[in-house]
């Protein structure tokens, strides 16, 4: 297990760079303002903008 802890100054970055870590990747904190689902969120965006939201 590794463990880092990385500055953001945007969600959008954060769900981009969830979307390329390990599946299995967890964010474990997130400070005050910062989207604890923003991988999650950014997924779902992107399924749904090529209709495979189902």
């Amino acid at each position: 297990m590794l463990e880092v802890t990385l500055p953001v100054s945007s969600n959008i970055w954060l769900g981009r760079l969830l979307l390329q870590l390990d599946p299995e990747t967890i964010l474990i904190k997130a400070a005050s303002g910062v989207a604890t689902d923003a991988g999650y969120s950014l997924t779902k965006r992107i399924l749904s903008r090529y209709g495979l939201d189902d």
